[in-house]
């Protein structure tokens, strides 16, 4: 009925008709165990799978006690059973079951009027929570379901005999499980889905038409460009929005949820414009294009002798327009790395529906006439530049210039409807993650490739050889975050391409340049502001924690000393307990010169004492 192998034994684990689970040894097939199940019916829905580490087992069948609907047992590689998972009068088990290879989940399909949920148990069997799959219409019920090999994403097939079929992305962060993507297809049914066993990243799928589809996917922080780092967290039909730089709200929490009439595949943010990409169906994209505004400080009344409370209020994000792309007249079969441009064009890259066609860049421009009534309101996008690309584009990046970044890591410009080749901006090896930074007033492309390597464009070796994730700020910094859970900020100066071993003696000089982080976590966002010092980094969990790395601060403090602003030098070294001394000895003679300026600036006699009693010969 149903077999499986161990992944670290030679056990072959089998269920068959007769109603035995048993253990047999790879070779001769000898059965070492045999379980024989009281309430088993043999039929089609049986199953078997392994945990991630061979420990446990567990094995799916119908149950005729439970009117037919499946059962789930777990057993240990000594093939004693050791938990059931049980269905109830509101879950009923379903045929598929896998097993999250870290160990702590089991997920079951629905059966019965529930075929388009997933019940999710703990290894004891205990029930966890139920998965609503139902995000497009009904009439669908689960296919197939797999995990990938990290852990941290759950694909799931759903098929009908009328409908598209659907597949679906899952994950899970902070006790909530998010829908990532959700990609349609032409055939109704999926045979067969497989992520690769040793890149976590690649997903393989097979349809009933006998046509083979392979996916990459990678995660990527969706967080906008201005000072207030609005970051969005795709969840289904619903778009998480939170200003970091102002709120540190983990998700699922957010500021404001925008929702959306289908569930979300892309989000990009640039200046005060949201742009979300949806599947409307295997052939036509679906967009919507809202506007947010920054926190405004609104102070309430109160008595002159207390200081009026300051509030921060986030309007509301403000619906421009429904648009819709048609993917038959571009001959593509998907619109990917949407990125917006302005408030209100977007350029993104057109996959070819044939093989050995190159990829296309196009660009759209959404008129906004006016605030839509309804979701029935849907403006038709034509492009307005449509350029063929030399190549498959792997990633785009804006600056003041968008730049796009081929398999084999050549760099591509486009300005005003041209596109035309950059060598001077090459990365040696094609990188998914990319960000546009400024040395000296140029432009040079900074990535990362999937072997964790850190490129910048210019530098023959890599910056880093263990990087798991990087950021800038706004004042020409590099951070990066490294395999050995350590925070690492780098000045971006001529002397980058001039000096052998920079970043070494960067370290060795200098050891505010470093800093440990807790093992896992990686750069979500660094706010776009110039005296900022906030570096914001999401941890395995989903938990969100703030750092004001040192280097950063003491560049703050030297930028507030440069135009003579000592009342916020000195909040900044109280507050990160820098020391005062750095207010004199940055520029001896202007600081003796200032000393009236620095009374009348730090009015508080504390303050002036800490900044005296820290002052002593260097």
């Amino acid at each position: 009925m149903a077999v499986a192998w161990c992944p670290s034994a030679p056990l072959l684990a089998a269920l068959s008709s007769n109603r035995a689970v048993s253990l047999l040894q790879e070779g001769d097939l000898v059965v070492v165990t045999k379980h024989t199940l009281e309430d088993c019916q043999p039929d089609g829905r049986a199953g078997v799978c392994w945990r991630g580490d061979g420990a446990f087992f567990a094995v799916s069948f119908a149950a005729p006690s439970l009117g037919g609907a499946v059962r789930v047992c777990v057993f240990d590689v000594s093939g004693v059973m050791t938990a059931t998972c049980a269905a109830t009068q509101s879950v009923v088990l379903g045929p598929h079951v896998t097993w999250k290879p870290s160990g702590s989940l089991i997920t079951v399909s629905g059966g019965g009027g529930g075929a388009c949920r997933l019940h999710v148990f703990e290894r004891v069997g205990a029930y966890k929570c139920t998965l609503d799959l139902n995000h497009s219409s009904p009439n669908y019920e689960v296919s197939g379901v797999a995990w990938n090999s990290s852990s941290d994403v759950l694909a799931v097939a759903l098929s009908s005999t009328t409908k598209s079929a659907v597949l679906q992305l899952w994950s899970h962060s902070n006790d909530h499980w998010y829908l990532k993507q959700q990609l349609l297809f032409a055939c109704n049914t999926l045979a067969a889905l497989e992520w690769d066993p040793e890149d976590a990243a690649i997903l393989r799928v097979l349809t009933n038409s006998g046509q083979l589809y392979e996916y990459r996917f990678v995660w990527e922080f969706s967080v906008s460009d201005d000072e207030s780092s609005t970051v969005a967290v795709i969840d289904g039909c619903k778009l998480l929005l939170t200003p970091l730089a102002r709120s540190i709200v983990p998700p699922p929490l957010a500021a404001r949820t925008v929702a959306l009439p289908l569930p979300a595949v892309h989000a990009s943010l640039r200046g005060g414009a949201l742009l979300a990409q949806m599947h409307e169906q295997p052939s036509r994209e679906r967009f919507a294009l809202y506007r947010h505004r920054q926190c405004a400080e609104r102070r309430s009344a109160a008595a002159d002798s207390v200081a009026p409370p300051t509030t921060r209020t986030w309007p509301e994000p403000e619906l421009m327009a429904h648009a819709s792309v048609s993917l038959s007249e571009l001959h593509s079969s998907a619109l990917r790395l949407c990125c917006l441009v302005s408030e209100t064009s977007f350029v993104a890259v057109a996959q070819a529906d044939t093989a050995g066609r190159d990829d296309e860049l196009v660009e759209f421009c959404v008129p906004t006439p006016g605030i839509p009534k309804d979701e029935s309101e849907v403006i038709v996008l034509s492009p307005v530049a449509r350029l063929s690309c030399p190549g498959k584009v792997m990633a785009i990046a804006v600056g003041a210039q968008v730049y796009l970044e081929l398999e084999s890591g050549a760099a591509l410009v486009y300005d005003k409807g041209s596109l035309t080749r950059e060598p001077a901006q090459d990365l040696p090896v094609g990188c998914p993650w990319i960000k546009v930074a400024q040395i000296n007033g140029k432009d040079h492309l900074v990535g990362l490739s999937p072997t964790c390597a850190l490129h910048i464009a210019g530098l023959a070796q890599p910056l880093c050889a263990g990087c798991t994730s990087f950021g800038l700020h706004s004042t020409c910094f590099l951070l990066y975050t490294t395999l050995d859970v350590t925070l690492n900020v780098v000045p971006l100066t001529a002397a980058l391409f001039k000096e052998e071993d920079y970043v070494l003696k960067l370290k060795q000089r200098w050891r505010d340049h470093t800093r440990n982080i807790e093992r896992g976590g990686v750069i979500a966002a660094i706010p776009n502001v110039a005296d900022s010092t906030l570096v914001i980094l999401e941890m395995p969990r989903g938990n969100l924690e703030t750092v004001h790395p040192r280097a950063l601060v003491v560049h703050a403090v030297t930028n507030f000393l440069k135009v003579g602003d000592y009342a916020k030098a000195m909040a900044c070294v109280r507050r990160h307990r820098i020391d005062p001394n750095l207010l004199c000895d940055y520029d001896l003679p202007r600081f003796l010169r200032d000393v009236p300026l620095v009374l009348r600036q730090v009015p508080c006699p504390d303050h002036i004492n800490f900044l005296l009693a820290s002052l002593r010969l260097r």
